[in-house]
C-alpha cells in the first residue's frame, strides 16, 4: 500500500484513490 506522502502525491483526491484501489483488487 501507498503511505501518506506517496498516496497523497499519486492520488491528490480521495474519492479518486478510493476508485483506483477498489479497481486495482
Amino acid at each position: 500500500m501507498l503511505r501518506e506522502e506517496g498516496f497523497s502525491f499519486e492520488f491528490p483526491d480521495l474519492p479518486s484513490a478510493l476508485r483506483n484501489l477498489y479497481h486495482s483488487k
